[in-house]
């Protein structure tokens, strides 16, 4: 599947995709994190696993880079189809001149974003 077949994938496809991948070892069946047990209970109502061996909940990010974070699924599914696409990618950041524009142009407009969010939250505080 390419980049742009991933931005048009629902949140349960995309859940079903990154689940396959993550664990496609043992045919996209989740793995505990913690003990690395095989059985495992899935909760119908949440994306959520719990190991039957150690008892831990666990989601299909736990123990990845992804975990904590709070963008859709699709979304990391897509960052990690260009990476594995073309790493280079990621390399001319650093490497080009250009890119090392871009990414001081990002931190400069983060550090001025968060700035403003302070000045609003002190304002109406």
């Amino acid at each position: 599947m390419t980049g742009t077949g991933y931005a048009r994938l629902s949140d349960d496809q995309a859940h079903s995709t990154f689940r396959a991948l993550r664990w496609h070892e043992t045919g996209g069946e989740p793995v505990c994190p913690a003990c690395g047990c095989v059985a495992c209970y899935e909760y119908r109502t949440r994306q959520l696993f719990k190991c039957k061996g150690c008892g831990k909940q666990f989601s299909v990010t736990s123990g990845t880079t992804f975990h904590g974070r709070k963008l859709p699924m699709r979304d990391y599914l897509m960052a990690l189809a260009i990476f594995a696409i073309n790493p280079k990618y990621m390399q001319i950041l650093w490497t080009d001149p250009l890119g090392r524009i871009m990414i001081a142009i990002g931190l400069v407009s983060m550090a001025f974003g968060a700035m403003i969010i302070r000045k609003i939250v002190a304002f109406k505080g």
